[in-house]
């Protein structure tokens, strides 16, 4: 569980396995410029940063 916000990450995996592993959609998007921004939480991601 990640409990404060990470930068600079490295996301390892295939974007097909990525969509076909989501399992939720948070509600807290932010409107960035023209960009809308949202949590996802996809299983078994491969996540390196500090």
């Amino acid at each position: 569980m990640i409990a404060y916000p990470v930068h600079e990450i490295t996301v390892a995996g295939r974007l097909q396995d990525m969509y076909r592993d989501i399992v939720g959609v948070a509600d807290d998007a932010l409107r960035r410029s023209s960009n809308k921004i949202g949590s996802i939480l996809i299983a078994g991601m491969t996540v390196a940063g500090s």
